[in-house]
């Protein structure tokens, strides 16, 4: 499938960004913006620490959250917060919108890859699982 370079254009555009971003007091700024009991999702245990001590010394009361970038964004349970009293940390939504990019690509090339089967083949998959276990089972083994 020729995706015509966008999926490595964007995630090439946000590597760059992050890689020009950095030491440009985005921690700094971040523990600037918030208040007390506001909270920050973060992907890694120490960064939560990190931001914690860089807010006590700031003389803020927070709370962090680590949350897997790699995950559907449904709902991040934060307790009861009024608006805009959650935060994002830098590297979460790096690693997020990288996922993001790689999941939709992975859609599409999905997509691509299930179209072009028979409508035989695709109602087949659709309808006769069991078939397709005995199938499986019949390859993993070598038994006909």
């Amino acid at each position: 499938m020729n995706d015509f370079g966008y999926p490595a254009a964007l995630k090439l555009a946000l590597r760059m960004f992050e890689h020009s971003a950095r030491a440009s007091g985005r921690s700094t700024a971040l523990i600037d913006a918030i208040e007390d009991g506001d909270v920050i999702i973060v992907d890694k245990n120490f960064m939560g620490l990190h931001y914690q001590d860089m807010a006590r010394r700031a003389g803020k009361k927070i709370k962090t959250i680590v949350h897997d970038p790699k995950q559907e964004m449904n709902r991040i349970d934060v307790g009861h917060l009024r608006p805009g009293k959650a935060h994002f940390d830098h590297e979460w939504l790096f690693q997020h919108w990288t996922w993001v990019i790689q999941k939709e690509q992975d859609r599409i090339e999905a997509t691509v890859k299930f179209n072009s089967r028979s409508d035989d083949e695709r109602a087949f998959r659709r309808t006769q699982p069991e078939r397709r276990m005995v199938d499986l089972e019949t390859t993993i083994s070598g038994r006909e």
